[in-house]
């Protein structure tokens, strides 16, 4: 109720605007600029006069900051709805006039331009309305529910900003515009959050599956490092056990054959000893090659050999 009681109260400032100066005066041409900033619009507006004036009124948005007015001088009085404006000079021709409002703004769940030029009356009028950047409209231009009142088919960008133009065969019903737009801040604030809401909560579970995966590889690796000296330690014992037992057989063929030594020569005589014991450290000898290493003679090695 309260949004539909501004709509009403804005639309009747608009009709205020320009209506004292059009009714008074032969208004020749009219040139609005509208861009919108945020939430506010700055308001760029030409007067030309065809005969000469030096004074007339217009009424502005009470809202309206950083009044600038060119080609007269001015004097303000406020009002409880507007602004009275009056314009002194002489001879007032052109006259240029900027400022900056909120009132020509309404949001809820859009955005909403809201303009009314009332019964503004000239030879020329054109009217053009700057969106914010990156901002669309609500419905395409295609679509059976308009976003622009009334119909225009001059729409274009400059690459950032939709722009919509009017001219003066476009008001045949009033003078009264509206444009429904979305606007890209809200959507971008809203995806840049969640995608820095997915970037910090995917930070995280890599920090924690780093320091999982960080655990089970040090485990692995005191476990591998546990094995291997198990398994170091398994080879020296059994390195240690072969030695022993190679010992261990080693002894036991030196008393073996020392035992075998000493019966087969415990009742032999000196030179019959030294045969058998170069034999049992030889092995197979051939005769000569026995002469040799006992020094016997060939014959009486002969004779000892068949003897035994």
């Amino acid at each position: 109720m309260a949004s539909i009681k501004r709509i009403i109260l804005l639309l009747f400032i608009q009709i205020c605007l320009l209506t004292t100066s059009a009714l008074a005066f032969d208004l020749q041409k009219y040139e609005g600029v509208y861009s919108i900033v945020e939430d506010k619009v700055v308001v760029d507006e030409k007067l030309t006069f065809s005969t000469m004036v030096d004074s007339f009124k217009l009424f502005i948005p009470s809202d309206a900051t950083a009044l600038e007015v060119n080609g007269a001088e001015i004097v303000v009085q406020e009002r409880p709805e507007f602004k009275e404006l009056t314009l002194h000079g002489n001879y007032l021709h052109d006259v240029s006039i900027k400022y900056i409002t909120e009132s020509l703004i309404e949001r809820n769940k859009d955005s909403f331009f809201i303009l009314d030029l009332g019964e503004l009356d000239a030879s020329m009028i054109s009217v053009q309305v700057i969106l914010p950047e990156k901002s669309t409209l609500k419905h395409s231009l295609n679509s059976l529910t308009p976003s622009i009142i009334p119909k225009t088919e001059k729409v274009t960008t400059d690459g950032k900003s939709i722009i919509v133009e009017w001219e003066k065969d476009d008001f045949q019903r009033s003078k009264a515009i509206l444009i429904i737009y979305e606007e890209a801040t809200k959507n971008s604030s809203k995806y840049w959050f969640f995608l820095l809401i997915i970037i910090v909560v995917s930070f995280i579970l890599y920090i924690i599956l780093r320091r999982s995966s960080d655990k089970i590889e040090q485990k692995k690796f005191s476990e591998n490092e546990d094995n291997i000296h198990e398994k170091k330690a398994k080879l020296t014992d059994d390195s240690s056990k072969k030695s022993e037992d190679i010992g261990v057989q080693q002894v036991s063929k030196e008393i073996i054959r020392d035992n075998l030594k000493e019966k087969l020569t415990r009742n032999l005589f000196e030179e019959e000893r030294a045969i058998v014991e170069i034999l049992l450290e030889k092995g197979e000898l051939w005769q000569k090659q026995l002469t040799l290493v006992t020094g016997i003679s060939k014959v009486k090695l002969s004779r000892k050999l068949k003897k035994d």
